[in-house]
Order: C-alpha cells, then structure tokens, then sequence
C-alpha cells in the first residue's frame, strides 16, 4: 500500500504542468471501487496521496493564481480537468497542446497510454492529511 508512483498533469491555458508523486495509494481494482461507488464507476479509480508529498499541494484557484505553476500541484475536476496516470513521467518541463496536433495533450495520452484519468474530485481529510482523488 501507498508504493506506486503517479505523474499529475495540471493545465494552465494550454500548458500542462506534470509533477511526480512517489508513495501514493492507486486503487484501480473493479470490485473495489465498484462496492465503494456504484456500477456506474466501472472505468473509476480512487488514487490517495498523504500530504505533505514532494510539492505543496494547493486548491484548483490558488494553483491557477500561481505565478509558477510548477512550484505546487493541484486536482482540479470540471470541464477543464487535470489527469494523471500511473507511471512516471520523464520530463519535468510543460507540455504544450499545440505539440499535439489536432488533439490536446490529454487526448494524446489517453489515446496513447494506459491508465490514464480524468480528474473528477478530490477530497482532503485532515485527520490524517492526505487527499482522495477519483478519476475516470
């Protein structure tokens, strides 16, 4: 538990800002993520990330202000969603749409990669400060 790795991709205009997240808890296991949330969330994962990780995580909104975006992460659902996938990614430096052609990047690695997820909540708990992400 909490041994995979993660590489978030936040957008800001038609850049995306990856960041690596190590010791997080990835749960793409059907029957589990079926029995916690429903039928409907067959393609779902639940993704658990213990704060403090390697950056500061910020709200959607703080992150958006940043002046360097690069400097935290965030999850941002809605129709301008953020995504990760399980992996690491190899380059630390944004990723421009326009690279992509006709398609955005997240359509690019959707498309390309496997288990590669929307970002559609994300839950703190301070109890014990960490997040839970869903993706589909």
């Amino acid at each position: 538990m909490f041994g995979d790795v993660i590489t978030v991709f936040n957008r800001k205009g038609a850049l995306w800002y990856p960041t690596i997240l190590e010791g997080v808890n990835l749960n793409i296991d059907r029957s589990m993520v079926v029995k916690e949330y429903g039928e409907q969330s067959t393609d779902t994962c639940v993704l658990n990330v213990h704060l403090p990780a390697e950056k500061p995580y910020l709200p959607p909104k703080e992150w958006q202000a940043l002046e360097d975006p690069s400097t935290a992460f965030t999850f941002a659902p809605g129709q301008k969603h953020d995504f990760f996938y399980a992996g690491r990614w190899d380059w630390l430096v944004p990723v421009a749409d326009s690279d992509y052609g006709m398609m955005s990047f997240y359509d690019f690695m959707n498309k390309n990669e496997d288990f590669v997820y929307a970002v559609t909540g994300c839950a703190y708990f301070s109890v014990i400060p960490h997040l839970e992400v869903t993706g589909k």
